[in-house]
């Protein structure tokens, strides 16, 4: 801790320092979570009124500010927390004045306007407030939820943050690896999730964790009960704004009052309640287990021992518990009954659950499914005659092709088709041993009759967390107050293994989870006169996640199974395996995994008022830091994928279990010669099987850690041109400072100009860290470095990427009141993205940089050519047993680098960037109500190609399938030479419809539509429904929806208090006991429509080598008259591109059609309230009494189940698809959807709960 204080002093005096010598004469108002007040005083006639008196005050608190009017008769209060206020003006000659009920909001510009008229200071009028303003003073777009609305509204796990997508422009988060949708994640006008900015009590509220691990975008989230409003902006917002192009999501935790007010809740629920899940029900499995309870207290007020005349002090605080026991329905493979009972010899089912045929290069047509022997395969000319059938091979004599037999011969093909009595067997004797011993580990399927989905549990999840806030608000005097605020929360997690036992089968989620999170905020506000104002402002976050697997301490497994794993903390169990037609199982990747992360943040700036003009300037500091320790395969990772077992150069057969189990041997073919690495054909290809990929991690120590900074800078004048008319011109400028390598331990590759000809040999560097430059380098890296022309080079220090120093941002907005209840707005501005996942700083900078050869590093090899076995750095091939025993990760200096490859980020680094635009009309229909209809559009640039890299060893020609194109490669000896990227751009267009209705007469309405469309080149890191590139080097074809792209989106809430009881419509004069029954009843609703999601679907066949592939359309329907979820797309419209014929051909065709051709289904959803009051004391009103409140609550009131698209993961679990439902050859399973999108949370839930208002 004394070290953190003196990192904050010193942080402290350089900031100060930096701002005095930009702004001497002031410092400033950090408007981020509060408001501003403002308007003009005129006498009868229109004349302006210099020197008048203006007093505000907070209804709540009793405080009050002071200023007067300037020469042209403007005023303001610039910093105005969120909250009810009354402004009162007095000038001599003139009658007082005072408006009560002024609502001021976060970011809210209010205008309150005066018309004094002769007479006495000793009258006075009170002046109505407008229920619903028009915003007349500045052109960004998005809405304040307040206090009433977040609490009442039906808001599943009580997260504020689902909120935002109530506004227009703004869809809910699809799903993606990490379960961000499931904490409320949402996309604005285009911009993907990773680009929101979080702000809580105006400070910086952000994960900077490396793959938000955390789940969230955010690191705190404090109770509903907590908030006192939060304000989404969504488009062309102040300058004052940095960090991302996305959304702005600026929450406030309420102050105390004059008076103490406190409540006590309890949220309930649980399985008898509510509903089944759809697939649960399919499976016929009974619901799950559910217990859920959710408690917590608020409480506020002054604090009276150190309130003295002006001086006040109040304090808010609370406290919320959460305890959930929830099983999940997973859907996943499992070995049928008659693979286990005949000890996977019998693999019948493999044909009789798939539908669907392969047709080979001799033109045989197998049933799907069909086990071929890899000890025949054999590559053959075209032109020739197979030795081994007597069959003709088709094409020219150039021309080359893999073919394999049946393992089975009772699956010979016929003429006409494949032949019914195949048996589908594997002789015993040509078993692998361990993989049989293994395989024979998984638990019995649970559903006869398919091959895919046949297994379905419940486990349950045990959750579970402890929160709480503390503030202070200090009012010292009209001219200085301070608040202080602390928060901390932790949470423990268990996610039960699916499959149970040593197989466990857990994702990325699975395991145990610990999190501890804790954030503070201050502020400290200086009022120097009637012009300038001060406020400087502090906040420090951060979160520690720690992910442990099970049997992370049983070093015992692997070896029972012949294999071989790292003896390190937390690194038991199998390795990770991925097999076809059976999915993941084993260990998942990337765990053990242990982030953490500390924000600090100041920041300063400035309001003068000036004429007409308020101008607006600051400067901010921002300090991240982040850890991760995340090895990817630190016990191995195998994949078998069916190619060694299927058709050759076919996929999708599922037949990955025989892959696993059929141990490589010599060829079978007689008469050939053996193929070499570089096959030529004739030959035939011996030891063919085994994985067909393995990778192996090097355990980083020490564990790699990222500190960097953002400076930021801006100046803003909102100029009122003219009483109806107001334009803000702002400019911003960051400046980026990417992180080090600690202790110099990392290294970045730094790619030369590509050369223009395809295989033309490149140069690169290879920078290290200048304090560990002397780390010894193996003799086949250094040697591989120098035959591929990559040099070796000292960094001049230790930080090996830098940004561009060039990141001005302008700001524009016009508002016009052209008629008194009609306005225009317009606004545009760019916004750099300079932290996150989208800034590559900090974090990514570390996995680029310090997840490298030679600190820590993984080495992948893979072959997916279907005569070419997997093949190690010492010339062995890959077998079950070999794993990473075989792969010597473990020292640097002795590694055979054959199959490594190295990476970086381009230096300097180019910031991605968005340009927003938008024209909206906004009228008001009456006191309470307006509507608005615009155009909203943005362009982005620089923008991230997600986790992917930029292979500059893919070779940049199109060749035919199983074409060696290594020639083409320009570093030749490095299994890859990867370059994280941000060449991509996106853009979006949109209509926006919105109707308000603030609550009043007791109903509040809000309803939006937008109309939108989203294109990108890019793909997000954590949700890729786009599917992966055809090739990295030829974006241009790759342009694609949005994974977040919806046409229509429709949302509206209601909240409703029904007219019965005294004093109402119905049942006005009822006595007491009868209105404690039927009186102060409350109903509120959320509906929600969206457009399904977009996605690919690819070829079934290999086309080029190397490249990726899309179906192309035939032209028939997309979706079949009959769609369900076990059909949801028509085989018949999709088809396989031609295959390519030429080596370095021109023609793209054999790449396929376009990404996402198809949508999976809409999404809609209706949650709905019940509340009914109890007032036990005051004056019987229900805002303001003691009163107990009781709740019921339907989340999905309808039970309509939200499916996910086919392939899709439900709920952010991660679950791999069924065998082929993507693959339109597989009549059986194409199409099929085997998850909701919404995962545990998807059917109807009903939770009651009681509050206690005081």
């Amino acid at each position: 801790m004394p070290k953190l204080l003196v990192l904050i002093r010193n942080q402290v005096i350089v900031v100060s320092a930096i701002f005095s010598l930009l702004f001497p004469c002031s410092s400033a108002l950090a408007q981020v979570d509060t408001g501003i007040v403002l308007g003009s005083v005129l006498d009868s006639t229109g004349a302006v009124i210099p020197e008048a008196g203006i007093t505000l005050t907070n209804q709540a608190q009793g405080t009050t500010l002071t200023t007067k009017t300037n020469g042209e008769g403007n005023y303001q209060f610039p910093v105005v927390r969120a909250g009810m206020y009354s402004v009162g003006v007095e000038a001599p000659g003139f009658k007082q004045a005072k408006r009560e009920n002024v609502s001021v909001s976060i970011q809210q510009r209010a205008v309150v306007d005066f018309r004094l008229q002769p007479g006495e200071l000793t009258q006075s009028v009170d002046v109505a407030s407008d229920a619903a303003q028009l915003q007349t003073q500045d052109a960004s777009l998005g809405g304040v939820v307040h206090a009433q609305t977040i609490n009442d509204l039906p808001l599943n796990g009580r997260n504020y943050t689902f909120l935002a997508q109530l506004e227009p422009g703004v869809v809910q988060g699809q799903q993606d690896s990490r379960g961000m949708a499931s904490s409320g994640s949402f996309s604005a006008n285009g911009q993907n999730s990773f680009s929101n900015n979080y702000l809580l009590d105006g400070v910086d509220n952000n994960s900077n964790l490396v793959d938000f691990i955390n789940g969230a975008g955010y690191v705190y989230r404090p109770s509903v009960d907590a908030l006192q409003e939060f304000k989404v902006q969504t488009s062309s917002y102040s300058a004052e704004f940095g960090r991302a192009g996305g959304a702005i999501l600026n929450a406030s935790i309420k102050s105390g009052s004059d008076k103490f007010h406190g409540n006590f809740f309890e949220f309930f629920r649980n399985a008898a309640l509510n509903a089944n899940n759809f697939f649960a029900n399919y499976q016929g499995l009974p619901k799950g287990k559910l217990i859920r309870n959710q408690f917590g207290a608020t409480l506020g007020g002054p604090v009276p021992p150190l309130n003295h005349g002006q001086r006040k002090t109040f304090f808010f605080m609370d406290y919320e518990g959460f305890r959930q026991r929830q099983a999940t329905t997973s859907v996943l493979t499992a070995p049928t009954a008659l693979m286990q009972s005949s000890k996977f010899t019998d693999m019948s089912d493999l044909i009789k659950f798939q539908g669907g045929t392969r047709k080979d290069a001799l033109g045989r047509t197998f049933a799907l499914g069909t086990i071929m022997d890899p000890a025949t395969t054999r590559l053959l000319r075209g032109g020739s005659v197979d030795p081994v059938t007597g069959m003709a091979v088709p094409g020219s004599p150039g021309s080359t092709f893999w073919v394999r037999d049946p393992i089975d011969p009772t699956c010979n093909a016929l003429a006409s088709g494949p032949n019914p009595g195949c048996r589908n067997q594997i002789p015993a004797s040509r078993m692998d041993a361990n993989a049989l011993h293994l395989l024979q580990q998984f638990p019995a399927a649970t559903r006869s009759g398919v091959l895919s989905g046949n297994y379905a549990v419940n486990p349950v999840t045990q959750d579970g967390y402890n929160q709480g806030d503390l503030r202070i608000d200090q009012y010292l005097s009209e001219k200085d107050s301070f608040f202080g605020r602390f928060s901390m929360g932790g949470s423990n997690t268990l996610v039960p293994a699916p499959y149970g036992g040593v197989i466990d089968g857990s994702q990325f989620g699975g395991g145990n989870q610990s999190v501890k999170l804790h954030s503070e905020a201050g502020s400290w506000t200086h009022i120097f006169g009637p012009k300038v104002v001060l406020e400087s402002r502090f906040g420090y976050s951060g979160v520690n996640h720690m992910r442990l697997p099970f049997n992370a301490g049983n070093f015992d497994i692997a070896p029972s199974f012949g294999l071989s794993t790292p003896n390190s903390p937390n690194m038991g169990g199998l390795p990770t395996f991925t097999v076809d037609g059976l999915g993941q199982f084993g260990v998942p990747q990337y765990l053990p995994s242990i982030e953490t992360q500390n924000t600090l943040q100041l920041s300063s700036t400035a309001t003068v008022l000036a004429g007409n003009h308020s101008i607006k300037f600051g400067i901010q500091y921002s300090r991240p830091q982040v850890t991760f320790f995340q090895p990817a395969s630190p016990r191995g990772a195998y994949t078998y994928s069916s190619t060694f077992t299927d058709v050759a150069n076919t996929s999708g057969g599922g037949t990955g279990m025989a892959q696993m189990l059929l141990v490589p041997t010599s060829s079978t073919v007689m008469g050939m010669q053996p193929c070499a690495n570089t096959a030529v054909a004739p030959c035939a290809a011996n030891f063919v099987g085994g994985p067909n990929g393995i990778s192996a991690t090097r355990i980083p120590n020490p564990t790699p850690t990222a500190t960097w900074s953002v400076w930021g800078g801006f100046v803003e004048d909102t100029w009122r041109l003219a009483p109806k008319l107001t334009a803000v011109l702002g400019l911003r400028y960051d400046l980026q400072r990417n992180a080090p390598a600690p202790q110099g331990r990392g290294a970045n590759l730094v790619i030369d100009p590509e050369p223009n000809n395809p295989g033309q040999a490149a140069s690169a560097t290879y920078y290290i860290g200048k304090d560990a430059c002397k780390t010894p380098l193996s003799p086949t890296f250094l040697s591989q470095a120098a035959t591929d022309n990559v040099q070796i080079q000292c960094a001049s220090s230790n930080k090996l990427v830098t940004s561009p120093h060039t990141m001005f941002a302008p700001r524009v907005g016009l508002a016009y009141n052209f008629l008194q209840s009609w306005v225009a707005r317009a606004g545009f501005g760019m916004f750099y993205l300079t932290s996150g996942t989208s800034g590559r700083n900090g974090g990514n900078d570390l996995v680029a940089t310090q997840n490298v050869y030679p600190f820590a590093y993984s080495v992948n090899i893979n072959n997916f050519t279907p005569g070419q076995p997997v093949i190690y750095g010492d010339g062995s091939t890959g077998t079950f047993e070999s794993g990473i025993a075989s792969i010597n990760v473990n020292d640097p200096s002795s590694f055979n680098a054959t199959n490594l490859s190295l990476g970086g980020i381009p230096s300097p680094w180019k910031i991605p960037y968005t340009m927003q635009y938008n024209f909206t009309i906004q009228h008001q229909l009456s006191a309470s109500q307006t509507v608005s209809i615009g155009y909203v559009g943005s362009q982005s640039r620089n923008q991230d190609l997600g986790f992917s890299s930029y292979n500059y060893n893919e070779a940049k020609v199109i060749a035919p399938p199983g074409m060696s194109t290594v020639n083409f490669r320009e570093f030749k000896s490095f299994n890859g030479m990867n370059q994280v990227m941000n060449r991509a751009e996106s853009n979006y267009n949109s209509l926006q419809v919105s109707y308000d209705k603030q609550f009043a007469d007791g109903l509040g309405v809000k309803a939006s539509y937008t109309f939108s469309k989203c294109r990108t080149q890019g793909r997000q890191g954590l949700v890729n429904n786009i599917g992966g590139y055809r090739s990295i080097w030829l974006l241009g074809p790759d342009w694609a929806l949005c994974d977040t792209d919806a046409p229509h989106t429709f949302v509206a809430n209601a909240i409703y208090d029904l007219p019965i009881g005294q004093g109402k419509t119905f049942g006005r004069g009822v006595n007491g006991f009868t209105n404690q029954l039927i009186g102060n009843w409350q109903v509120t609703a959320i509906g929600t429509y969206l457009s399904g999601p977009p996605f690919s679907i690819g070829c079934n066949t290999t086309t080029t080598t190397g490249l990726g592939c899309n179906a192309v359309l035939t032209g028939q329907p997309l979706y079949p008259s009959n769609q369900n979820f076990n059909h949801w797309l028509n085989p018949a419209a999709f088809a396989n591109p031609p295959v390519a014929t030429t080596l370095g051909q021109s023609d793209l065709s054999p790449l396929g059609g376009s990404p996402t051709q198809v949508r999976g289904p809409d999404f809609r959803k209706l949650d709905f309230s019940l509340l009914k009051q109890f007032p036990l004391s005051g004056d019987g009103t229900i805002r303001e009494s003691q009163r107990i409140e009781f709740r019921a609550e339907f989340f999905n009131l309808t039970n309509t189940p939200h499916f996910s698209a086919p392939g899709f993961s439900g709920g952010g679990a991660g679950l791999p698809a069924p065998p082929g439902v993507l693959d339109f050859s597989n009549t059986q399973n194409f199409g099929k959807i085997t998850s909701l999108r919404l995962g545990a949370e998807d059917p109807r839930q009903i939770q009651l709960a009681l509050k206690y208002y005081w």
